[in-house]
Formats: C-alpha cells, structure tokens, sequence
C-alpha cells in the first residue's frame, strides 16, 4: 500500500462515497467507487498520482480500510465472486453468493449441514450430479478465495449450530484456505469460524485409492506457510515433506469416487441423510392429509349412497316403468329421505377415516432413502407415503359409508314411497287406457 496516495484518498473518499451512493439513497460497486473516487481525487491533487490500475485500488486502499475499520463504505457491495447451492424440497436451488446473498443467507432449510468447496470446477460437478440433494448438503464455492460473502455465510450457519465441512485439493494451499476460514486474520478481522471440518484427501485414502501424487514447485513463501500450519497443528507433522514437494487434487477422482469419499467419510462422522424422528414424520404426515378435503368426499359419498337407495326402492316399486315417470327420484325421495338417519356427519366420518390411516415409520422412510438416495425425506413422507394415504382414507370412507347406510329402514322408506308409487302406477294406466282408446277408435 502506497500511503501517501491513502492519505490523500481519505480526504475525499467520504464525498466519494455520497457521490456514488447519491447521499445514500443508492448501493454501489467498487468499481463504481473507483471511477468517482478518481475523478475527485485528480481535480484536487492533479500532480498526486493516482492507482494504475482498478486492482490496485480495491485492494490497496479499499480492502486496506475495510480491514482496518477507518473507512465503513456503507452501501458498497463486493464483486459475486463465490456460489450457492441450497437443498430443496425437490431439488438444489443455485445462485451467486455475494455480499446481498450472504448477508440475507438464513443457513441451510432441507440441508443438515454447510460444505464449502474451494473451487469453481468442484463446485460444479457436485451440483450437476446432484450431491447436495445425495448428501442433504447446502454447498457454497468461495473460487479459491477466503471472500467475505462466503465468511458471513458460514458465520450464520455456525450461529445456527450447522455442521460445516471445507473440500479442498490435498495440497498447501487448500490447506491454507481452511485455516483462513478458520482463523481470524488481519485482513478479515472479526470474521472467521470455529468449528469447520476438513473434508479433503488425507495420506490414508491416497494410498488406498492408488492415487499418484502429482510433484510441484513450491515458494519459499509457501513452505513457510506450511510450516505456520505444522506448528499450528492444522497439518500433521508426518505430512510436511511429502506436501513440500507434492500435491493431490480431486480431479484425480472420478465423480464416483468422489462421492463415495465424501459419504464414506459423512458417515464415519454421523452426518449422513437426515433421517426424521416419529414425532416429524407424525407430523409432516398429518400435514399432508390435512391438504385434502376428506369431508367433501365423505359427503358426496353420503349423497351418492342415499341416491342409491333411492334407485333401489324405485326399481322395486316401479319395475320397467320407472324408466317413463322422471320425477319419481326427487318427489318421492323427498319424502322418504328424513328416514335415512346418518349417525355420523360428514365431517365426523371423514376424521374417523383419516385417523385409522397410520402414519410411516422412520425405519421405512430410511429404506426408502436407501433405496432412493435423492430424495428428502419430508418429499417422501408427504409425496410418497402421503398420496397412498390418501386412497387408503377414501377408500375407509367409502367402507364407513356403506356402514351407516346399512342402518337405513329400508321397509319404513318402502311404506313411505308406495302411496306415490301406485298413484303413479294408476296414473299410468290411466293414460295408457285412454291411448289405447283413441287408438282402437282410427
């Protein structure tokens, strides 16, 4: 940093900012800050000299006073340099990972934990072979840079108690980026996180995969880096001369066998799928029978029941000549209808089915996932289990109506219809008798 240029850069990086932000009313980039800074720094000092390059200014001055607390830059947002995949109901949800994101970022909702992918390329392959839905896993990419968007997120997570777990290439530098999200740093003061497990190769899977370690040239800088992570116990001592000069990436595993590391090792740390408790699966199971309304089934049903009868009876009064007296049904139906007494209303009979349909138990739902590794259990309680509760309660409904229904007094609805039914009849042969008159008279 060169200080002469910051020094002057604070005398007008206060107007700079109420410029940008139009006094506030607006969120601004760096980028934007920068053009505007220039411009009010040039017409002040003109023989100054001001940063070659935006680069140098964002990390020189910017980040410079960011860290150090001299300079808030209310209203600025950082470049969306890392990614999120959230865990759905269905399927994962992916979108930047910025300052906005991260600072709204309420933890993960369907996932059981946080992991953290150092790079772009891992990043994607996770997403489009679908392992946060596999792992129950929100993951976020940070590009291969401890940025503060990705910092916040995982704070939040950690203040909710989500397990966090940090991917990474087994060499110097991921190992270095763990321990930057771990540790509070003097760039990034006040941002960091305590409990984050390291989720990278280990010497251990190496030799039991067959992997080949690849050689590489390493800094002066970047062995004494690795001797801070020795002393600091994020490296074991028995490590350090075979990372001095070699390094292993995951791109040396397949997908496959990418996968399988990842949940042989979640396993071992009891952080597989999430597996619900009775009294969730009770609950999310009642939830879903509760979108359904049982009582109008029950109630047409009841209707359809009643009419029914009614046919039966009028079949029997009427024989073939029901087929000519279309008001039968409803007229004299009317009549014999108060004697067809349900003991139970719609709505009674419809929870007594409900409540007869039992609910999954965790041991089923856990073989299901078994068996189907992608889905969410919530999914399968209520989209699964739940929809063939939903005929097994229709179809109790229908039994239950049948039971009522069988109470009717069929001989006191028989009394009731007769009179209308040989009014009818006698109507009938009435005008049958008439036609058959005329007919005899051509």
């Amino acid at each position: 940093m060169r200080p002469k240029i910051a020094g002057l850069v604070d005398t007008i990086i206060d107007e700079a900012i109420a410029k940008v932000s139009s006094s506030g009313r607006y969120e601004y980039r760096k980028r934007n800050l920068f053009y505007v800074a220039r411009d009010l720094f040039q017409a002040k000092y003109p023989d100054a000299g001001w940063y070659e390059t935006y680069n140098g200014f964002a990390s020189d001055y910017v980040n410079n006073r960011l860290n150090s607390g001299t300079v808030s830059f209310a209203g600025m947002l950082s470049e969306d340099r890392g990614r999120q995949a959230r865990r759905g109901y269905e399927k994962c949800e992916e979108a930047p990972l910025g300052d906005r994101e991260s600072a709204q970022y309420p933890g993960p909702d369907k996932a059981n934990k946080l992991i953290i992918v150092e790079k772009m390329g891992h990043f994607e392959l996770m997403v489009t072979n679908r392992f946060p839905e596999r792992l129950d896993a929100d993951l976020i990419c940070s590009q291969g840079i401890g940025t503060r968007a990705v910092r916040r997120a995982a704070i939040q997570a950690e203040r909710q108690e989500i397990p966090m777990l940090y991917v990474h290439d087994y060499d110097i530098a991921g190992l270095e980026m763990l321990d930057t999200v771990k540790e509070e740093s003097r760039r990034v003061k006040g941002m960091f996180v305590k409990a984050m497990t390291d989720l990278a190769l280990n010497r251990k899977q190496i030799d039991a995969l067959g992997l080949r370690w690849e050689s590489v040239e390493q800094s002066r800088n970047r062995i004494a880096k690795l001797r801070r992570l020795v002393k600091k116990g994020a490296v074991p001592p028995e490590e350090q001369d075979m990372l001095k000069g070699h390094r292993v990436e995951l791109d040396a595993l397949t997908p496959e066998q990418f996968l399988k590391l990842l949940e042989d090792t979640l396993r071992e740390l009891d952080m597989g799928k999430t597996i619900p408790t009775e009294e969730q699966i009770e609950d999310a199971f009642r939830d879903r029978l509760g979108d359904e309304d049982f009582e109008t089934n029950a109630s047409k049903e009841m209707q359809s029941r009643i009419e029914s009868e009614a046919a039966k009876v009028a079949s029997h009064l009427l024989g073939g000549v029901r087929t000519l007296v279309h008001n039968f049904d409803s007229d004299c139906w009317i009549q014999a209808r108060p004697r067809c007494r349900w003991t139970r209303d719609a709505n009674e009979l419809a929870n007594d089915a409900r409540d007869e349909v039992l609910s999954p138990e965790a041991s089923e739902i856990e073989d299901w996932l078994g068996r189907n590794p992608f889905d969410y259990w919530e999914y399968v309680v209520r989209e699964v289990f739940g929809t063939r509760a939903i005929e097994d309660v229709d179809g109790l409904i229908l039994d239950k109506v049948n039971e009522e229904a069988s109470r009717f007094p069929i001989g006191e609805i028989m009394e009731v219809m007769k009179p209308q039914a040989i009014n009818i009849l006698r109507k009938v042969v009435e005008a049958a008798t008439e036609k058959l008159v005329e007919l005899e008279a051509e």
